[in-house]
């Protein structure tokens, strides 16, 4: 089976391909961050401080009481964290697409991001004013002015099956491990790395090595999945010699992390058969005959010993602080919990200074947006049920609690008050204003009302027709996003409500959307146009200029829309995955983009004032600068190669994401214009696919999958990502 496996990733690995393509031309102004954690991935300590990657944040917490870690700061990146390295004053982060950011830690309850080098990375290691970025090549950064890192080189592995996974500095050289083994390098000149030796282990599996006093410890995976420890002589780099090698147990075991203290090596890892966690200690006294001292019951994929501690990354959802002074009884003492609970910005609104956003199930938070670099909460507002829709007129907010209608008074912004609500009876979906009048557009119907005295709305009439999803006002109609079914399938249309008589409501049209239609999720109205969105189709532009004969106009080639915006000159549109496209209002030409930090879409999108206000989800409020009118902006996006991501959280149950970058050499944001075939699949461990979880053309970008494994029994699985020149595989672990 080993051979069919090694084969099997030989065929999926052809020479790599690398381009680029041009930066963002819209930038951020201002941010609110709505969420602070997440599942932990690396852990750091220094004097009683914790430095942990959680989700896309770096969580500082003071630990000198470990029963009571105090949380100090956090500092929000745009992708995962998923290596940290702190030297001095400075903690060193890669983030995967985020690349490499520095962060100065001066004053540990302030941290500030002084410095940042873009790419794709899976790890940092920092020594002689160098960072090493780990991914499918180990780049080198100049660090020694942390405002303005920069690359000086650049080393390949010699095959592309085995790409970096850690390095470690010791000395003159660069211990890198990968799924070869261990290769020793030269990066003295940093434009012409050399290697200078290797120990080569029959594995194909992650391999994480410490370095100290001229012995490598090597904690490896070999014969198919068992996990092990080899110690390795390094006092003749140019020929490590194996003095021992230890096999953690009698049965298959994935070795995840290592970590040293105290004359013992601490060793975490995954049972194969049981997939119990495994975290032993090693006594190397003697590093011809280490031998195991003591055990515990705890996964361990990321580990930090220090002061008779062991801070083990050992869940998803939490660090689990070790006692290990006493090996032979190894106890569990304290826990920092990391997660968040995550919250979604669903809407918002804009007016006078303030940001209104809802947070679906989290109620509402009124923001203070007069300087959009310091964006101030200034209160919030708790609802029972879901929030999804809000306006904000003079002074008064109304927002929909699932199927009741709230009017509230911010006039005081910082203590709003609840002034009247109304139950409608289904779930409100909408919500517009007019001369003094809202409409509620709910799953049975339309009703308006008089809210020219909002502590008094007055039922002024009522139009019933069943599953509304979205309502736009032109002159004297509405326009109305319908779900109609017939035949077994659901469709969408747009039904056109003669509204002249607001106490009278009448039905005049409506606008077929053709076959099948059913994807369509958004309406906008600008000047003489109805602008349709879709997850699967184009952009479609109705002229709504007569209504007695709506035609349609044109449609834009731009998959997965989810919302649009305008101002004089430009039409923005939101895409899922894919940030922001602007285009020239005339003519629909591409003007510019802005890319999205992860895989997520906008929920709504205003803007006002030359800036754009986007709710994007779990990512929180973005204030976006347009930088279209003097061209593309210095903040550049820069995607150099195709780049695969370790999917994160692994081990998993039952879901798990899976990253990739696609590079161009130009910017087509149009999907289908400029793009490359992409396959992502998943296979067992016999090469057997399970799962297509990506087979289409796809532009240039950072994308994000989530592969749900319910269907499938536990074990080592294989993904595999092929577009045009590269492939790339990575292995993956459910555990049930």
């Amino acid at each position: 089976m080993k051979n069919f496996f090694f084969l099997l990733i030989l065929l999926l690995f052809p020479k790599n391909y690398s381009a680029q393509v041009i930066g963002d031309s819209i930038s951020v102004k201002g941010h609110w961050e709505v969420n602070s954690g997440g599942s932990p991935y690396r852990v750091v300590v220094h004097d009683n401080i914790a430095y942990i990657g959680a989700g896309s944040f770096l969580q500082i917490y003071d630990v000198s009481d470990n029963s009571s870690p105090k949380l100090l700061s956090i500092c929000s990146f745009t992708d995962f964290v998923n290596g940290i390295k702190v030297i001095d004053k400075y903690v060193y982060v890669s983030a995967y697409s985020a690349g490499l950011i520095i962060v100065d830690i001066s004053d540990i309850n302030n941290p500030k991001i002084i410095g940042n080098y873009l790419t794709n990375s899976s790890g940092v290691e920092v020594a002689k004013s160098k960072a090493y970025l780990f991914g499918y090549k180990l780049q080198i950064i100049d660090v020694s002015n942390p405002f303005n890192p920069t690359k000086i080189g650049e080393y390949f592995p010699e095959s592309q099956i085995y790409s970096v996974k850690r390095a470690v500095g010791y000395g003159d050289y660069v211990y890198v491990t990968d799924h070869s083994g261990l290769q020793i390098i030269d990066f003295n000149d940093a434009a012409n790395p050399q290697k200078v030796g290797e120990f080569l282990i029959d594995s194909l599996s992650t391999c994480a090595a410490i370095v100290k006093n001229d012995i490598v410890y090597l904690a490896i995976n070999y014969e198919e999945t068992r996990g092990g420890l080899s110690i390795l002589d390094i006092s003749n780099p140019q020929n490590p010699t194996e003095l021992s090698r230890i096999t953690v147990s009698d049965y298959p075991i994935i070795t995840y992390s290592i970590s040293d203290y105290s004359e013992t090596i601490f060793m975490g890892g995954i049972n194969v058969f049981t997939f119990n966690g495994e975290f032993k200690a090693f006594n190397i006294t003697d590093s011809r005959n280490p031998y195991e001292v003591g055990s515990l019951n705890l996964a361990a994929s990321d580990q930090f010993s220090s002061n008779e501690l062991c801070y083990t990354v050992s869940s998803d959802s939490a660090v689990n602080i070790v006692d290990i002074s006493n090996v032979s009884d190894l106890k569990i003492i304290g826990l920092i919990n990391t997660n968040a609970k995550i919250r979604r910005v669903i809407s918002s609104d804009v007016e006078n200074n303030l940001a209104v956003i809802a947070l679906e199930y989290d109620g509402i938070e009124i923001l203070d947006i007069s300087n959009p670099q310091e964006i101030i909460l200034l209160s919030s507002i708790d609802f029972y049920g879901s929030t999804s829709v809000l306006k904000v007129d003079n002074n008064y907010l109304y927002a929909n609690d699932d199927d009741t209608l709230r009017i509230i008074d911010i006039s005081n912004s910082e203590q709003p008050i609840e002034i009247a609500s109304i139950s409608t009876g289904s779930i409100i979906r909408d919500l517009e204003l007019e001369n003094g009048h809202l409409f509620v557009c709910s799953d049975g119907g339309i009703t308006i009302f008089d809210v020219s005295n909002p502590e008094s709305p007055q039922n002024i009439s009522e139009y019933s027709a069943s599953r509304l999803l979205k309502i736009e006002l032109k002159d004297n109609f509405a326009y109305l996003l319908q779900e109609v079914y017939g035949g077994g399938f659901s469709d969408r249309q747009v039904s056109i409500i003669d509204i002249s008589d607001l106490t009278n409501p009448s039905y005049y049209d409506r606008i077929y959307l053709g076959n099948p239609s059913g994807d369509y999720n958004q309406i906008k109205i600008n000047g003489s146009n109805l602008f349709i969105c879709g997850d699967m189709y184009d952009v479609n532009i109705f002229d709504i200029s007569d209504p007695t004969n709506i035609s349609y106009s044109t449609s834009l080639p731009i998959k997965r829309s989810k919302d649009v915006g305008f101002d004089d000159d430009y039409l923005y549109i939101a895409t899922e995955g894919k940030g922001i496209v602007a285009l020239d209002s005339k003519n629909y030409t591409q003007k510019g983009y802005f890319n999205l930090p992860g895989y997520e879409y906008i929920n709504s999108l205003e803007i006002e004032n030359n800036l754009i206000f986007a709710s994007w989800g779990k990512h929180g409020y973005y204030i976006l600068n347009n930088d279209l009118i003097s061209g593309i902006s210095q903040n550049q996006l820069i995607i150099e190669n195709f780049s695969l991501s370790q999917n994160y959280p692994n081990p998993f149950n039952p879901s798990t994401k899976i990253k990739y970058s696609i590079p161009a050499s130009n910017t087509p944001l149009l999907r289908g214009v400029g793009g490359v075939f992409v396959t992502l699949k998943v296979y067992d461990v016999l090469g057997r696919e399970v799962a297509t979880l990506v087979n289409k053309e796809q532009s240039a970008g950072s994308y994000e999958v989530v592969f749900d494994a319910n269907n499938l029994t536990s074990g080592v699985y294989l993904y595999s990502l092929r577009t045009g020149d590269f492939a790339e595989t990575k292995k993956m672990l459910l555990l049930r």
